[in-house]
Parts: structure tokens; C-alpha cells; sequence
């Protein structure tokens, strides 16, 4: 019997860690204190070029999974009531904690809409993309390979490329928030899934290299003290998750997974299987626009931001922390879940 490779659960868990760990550098405040052209600086810079793959290898693994699924308006409405669960629960939560007196109403309405108000900019544009999928997948099933590497290699050239080598950013920018760059990922995972790629490319020296372009032209910039290429950004020109070094990057970092085996009877596997199905709350727990401050403030990781090494160990163990506490609120969440629906189906069963 053949054994499910489960490398890309794996993968989604380490997405998950990535994203805390790149919220601790920015959200706690490390990338802003550390001392210019420290030793620390440059740790942090390069640390911060490692993480930036995550949302993108998200999309990634979407694409790669979904595209072979049929579509599921049960899914969106899954996605839109865990993340209205706790936009709502720790909203009230915090606001107790508070000791307020006084309900900001607008604060309420806004709790209450976290898709259409935001609160959590993935799930909105993640769920927008998600509303296109039975398009994405009739694209990947019916068009022939050729044309569907041509449309990817077009959208790419036009809408990535173009911004990065020749700086025609207000025709084709991409919004690192529209629906349309992660419609983009998430064909290059579904096209990965169908085709694969037919030369052999060393992926963990591709997605080194990138990681290192990256942190050196940020440093660069930073060094040279300008806005580069007249834009307004251009520290981020090669950073952003829509420019072609973190585009390219994400993809290495994908396939060093996919091409990595991993199976479920492996102790690995099996904490895999449980902690997998968490991931997705812990973004929903630890970013909530109302806790996140407090999160940061508490850890405060910037206070070693002048620490050397000390700061990465601080690092970990904060995003070890909140990752775990995280996972634990999820766990108990589904599990109450899970219970009232099963007494729900059962009172229907008997009536």
C-alpha cells in the first residue's frame, strides 16, 4: 500500500511559523530598532528575506491541492465563519480585558465584517481568488499545455517582470493584496501539479540565491539612502511578495518540499497530521487586529534588538510560544465545534 507523501502538510506548518516569525521582526518592532549596519541589521535583513516566501508558498499550495477538488461554496463559507469566529470572540475578549465602559460601535461593525472591512487583508483577498477558482481550474484542465504556459509566462513578464527590470508601475502593478496576483500563484501550483518541470533545477541553491539578492538589495538601498528607480517604494522593489525575486524564490522553497518524501507513519507524519489542520487559526488568533498589538507589546522582542544572537533565540521561542498557544485556542475551537454540530445533526435525526 502506497504511503501518502504528506512533505506539503509539513510545509504548511513551517508557512505558519514563518509568518509569526515575520510579524515578531516587523510587528515587534525589530527591523525598526536594530541599529543601521549592525550585525544585527544585517542578521535581521537576511532572516527577513528567508521568511518572505510564506504567503506566496501558501498560494502555491493551494493551487496545488485545490486545482484537483471540485469547488465548494462550503469551503468559503467554512473560511468566512472560522474567521468571523474569532474576529468577534477576541474582539469581545480584549475589549473585557480593556475594563471599558464605553462600545466604539464602529469597532463592533468592524468585528463583526471582517471580510468586507478587512480586518485580515490574506483572508479577504484569499477568498476573492477563491470565488475565481472554477475558472483557474477550467483553464488548467482544458487549455493545452503550450497556451497555459505561454498565458503564465505573459502574466508573469507583464504584470511582475515589467515592474522590476524596466519600473512600469502604474500600468501593471500588482497589488500585493489583489486577487489576481494570488490567481496568478495559484496556477503556477496548479500548473506544477499537472506538469511538474522537466529539467532538474537545483531548488535549495535557487531559493539561497534569491534570499540573498534580496537582503543585499536591501542593503543596498538602505546603504545608498534613496528611492530607487523613481519609485515610492523602491526599498521593497525586490521584497515585495508580487516582485520577481520573492515570486521566483517562493516557487524554489515549494519544490524543495513537494520534491522532498515524507510519509505518515514517520513520527514526523504524525505530529504533522495534527498540527496541520491548526495553521490557519493561528493566523486568525495572532494577527486579529486587536490583539496583535497586545501580543507585541507583552513579548516586546525589540527590547533585544541590540543582542546579537540573543535576539534570534528571543525570536524563536516568542513565535514558539504564540504558535503553540494558538494551535491549543484552534484545537478547542474545532472541537467545541464539532460537538454542537453533532448534537445539531443528531436532534434533526431524531425529530
Amino acid at each position: 500500500m502506497k504511503q501518502r507523501n504528506i512533505s506539503l502538510d509539513v510545509l504548511r506548518i513551517l508557512i505558519m511559523f514563518m509568518i509569526v516569525a515575520g510579524h515578531a521582526l516587523y510587528h515587534g518592532g525589530i527591523l525598526k530598532t536594530v541599529t543601521p549596519f549592525s550585525i544585527e541589521y544585517y542578521i535581521a535583513n537576511f532572516i527577513e528575506a528567508l521568511l518572505v516566501v510564506h504567503v506566496n508558498c501558501f498560494v502555491l499550495l493551494s493551487g496545488y491541492f485545490l486545482s484537483k477538488k471540485q469547488f465548494s461554496f462550503k469551503r468559503i463559507f467554512l473560511l468566512w465563519g472560522q474567521m468571523l469566529f474569532w474576529s468577534v470572540l477576541l474582539f469581545a475578549v480584549i475589549f473585557i480585558l480593556n475594563g471599558s465602559k464605553t462600545i466604539d460601535v464602529k469597532e463592533v461593525v468592524k468585528s463583526f465584517l471582517p471580510f468586507t472591512q478587512q480586518r485580515y487583508w490574506f483572508m479577504t483577498t484569499y477568498l476573492l481568488m477563491y470565488i475565481l477558482v472554477p475558472f483557474l481550474n477550467a483553464a488548467i484542465e482544458y487549455m493545452p499545455k503550450r497556451k497555459l504556459q505561454c498565458a503564465l509566462a505573459m502574466w508573469f513578464s507583464v504584470f511582475v517582470l515589467l515592474q522590476n527590470v524596466f519600473f512600469w508601475r502604474n500600468f501593471t502593478y500588482f497589488e500585493i493584496r489583489s486577487p489576481l496576483f494570488f490567481a496568478f500563484l495559484y496556477l503556477v501550483g496548479a500548473y506544477i501539479r499537472k506538469y511538474g518541470f522537466s529539467i532538474k533545477i537545483p531548488w535549495v541553491w535557487g531559493y539561497i540565491l534569491f534570499t540573498c539578492v534580496i537582503t543585499l538589495s536591501q542593503i543596498v538601498l538602505d546603504k545608498l539612502g534613496i528611492t530607487v528607480f523613481l519609485s515610492p517604494d523602491g526599498r521593497s522593489l525586490l521584497y515585495a511578495y508580487n516582485s520577481v525575486t520573492v515570486v521566483l524564490s517562493s516557487v524554489c522553497f515549494f519544490m524543495v518540499f513537494l520534491n522532498h518524501k515524507i510519509t505518515y507513519s514517520s513520527k514526523l507524519g504524525r505530529i504533522t497530521s495534527l498540527i496541520a489542520p491548526l495553521t490557519l487559526g493561528v493566523y486568525l488568533i495572532h494577527d486579529h487586529p486587536n490583539v496583535r498589538e497586545y501580543i507585541w507589546e507583552w513579548l516586546h522582542p525589540s527590547a533585544f534588538s541590540h543582542s546579537g544572537i540573543v535576539m534570534i533565540i528571543i525570536v524563536f521561542v516568542d513565535v514558539a510560544l504564540i504558535f503553540c498557544v494558538a494551535c491549543l485556542m484552534e484545537k478547542i475551537r474545532i472541537y467545541i465545534a464539532h460537538k454542537i454540530a453533532t448534537l445539531i445533526f443528531r436532534n434533526k435525526s431524531t425529530t
